[in-house]
């Protein structure tokens, strides 16, 4: 049977499974969850690999991939409930899902909901703090894939900044076990004002991965989430500081054709939910 297309950046999907082979090898016949799934191409890797794979999707009749379980659901309405009789999952897949959602800490703790005690979530989201992203919004007052008139074709809602995001996931009682980027950003043609800035950048940022086009966290389920945002506690808030101090492990840029991408060189990829 042919494989589905790759909705995401080329050699994304083999990326995050060079990630989470480690964590499947462990465990026989893994329950795994993969949200907004799209056309299935990595719901089909995952059943392939003998695992029990749910796939979930806001247009369920464009999946066209190989799963156990497919389950249609709006992830900015209620969505556990579906998913929940299928649980709970020692995997949750999020590739490029969460900056389409409208409360992203909500759908950390909704995410939490659905593991097994000790398991692990796997999240992607493009880069916005990278230079080309942040030379673009000083010039422009923009950041790429997230403008204004551009939201109805890439469904991109909210920019998930790497230490808000960090404070998010520890409130919703997850542990870090990994922060990596893959693909690199094309170089900027920049006029002279640019290429200050740009020397800045890089020894204001020094160490730090600034030219991945995503980012990706592997999340391990901890302790309980906390009450709520609006009053986090301070262990929460000097974790999640720690968090984002960690150096981002750059992944190798790879593809190995396993499924087609539709996207290329950072483009933006059509919405899958």
């Amino acid at each position: 049977m042919r494989c589905p297309p790759e909705w995401s950046l080329a050699g994304l999907h083999d990326a995050v499974w060079t990630v989470i082979e480690p964590y499947l090898g462990c465990k026989h016949e893994a329950r795994v969850l993969d949200v907004a799934c799209g056309p299935g191409e990595f719901a089909t890797r995952l059943k392939r690999a003998g695992c029990y794979t749910v796939a979930c999707d806001y247009k369920p009749e464009l999946f066209s991939g190989e799963c156990d379980q497919l389950i249609g659901c709006d992830l900015n309405r209620e969505w556990v409930s579906a998913i929940t009789p299928h649980g709970p999952f020692d995997m949750v897949i999020a590739q490029e899902v969460i900056e389409h959602i409208e409360s992203p800490a909500r759908f950390l703790r909704e995410v939490a909901s659905l593991l097994s005690p000790g398991a692990v979530c796997v999240m992607t989201s493009p880069n916005n703090q990278d230079k080309a992203s942040r030379i673009d919004y000083l010039f422009h007052g923009e950041l790429p894939w997230f403008q204004l008139d551009s939201v109805h074709g890439t469904g991109h809602l909210t920019p998930i900044i790497v230490e808000l995001f960090c404070m998010m996931a520890v409130a919703a009682g997850f542990e870090l076990e990994r922060f990596c980027g893959y693909g690199l950003r094309k170089p900027l043609k920049l006029n002279w004002r640019g290429r200050l800035f740009e020397k800045y950048l890089d020894f204001k940022m020094r160490g730090k991965c600034l030219d991945n086009v995503i980012n990706l966290w592997v999340l391990r389920k901890g302790d309980a989430p906390e009450a709520g945002m609006h009053c986090l506690s301070s262990p929460v808030l000097a974790k999640a500081r720690q968090w984002a101090q960690v150096p981002c492990e750059r992944l190798p840029v790879r593809d190995s054709g396993y499924g087609r991408s539709i996207t290329n060189g950072g483009d933006s990829a059509p919405p899958s939910m």
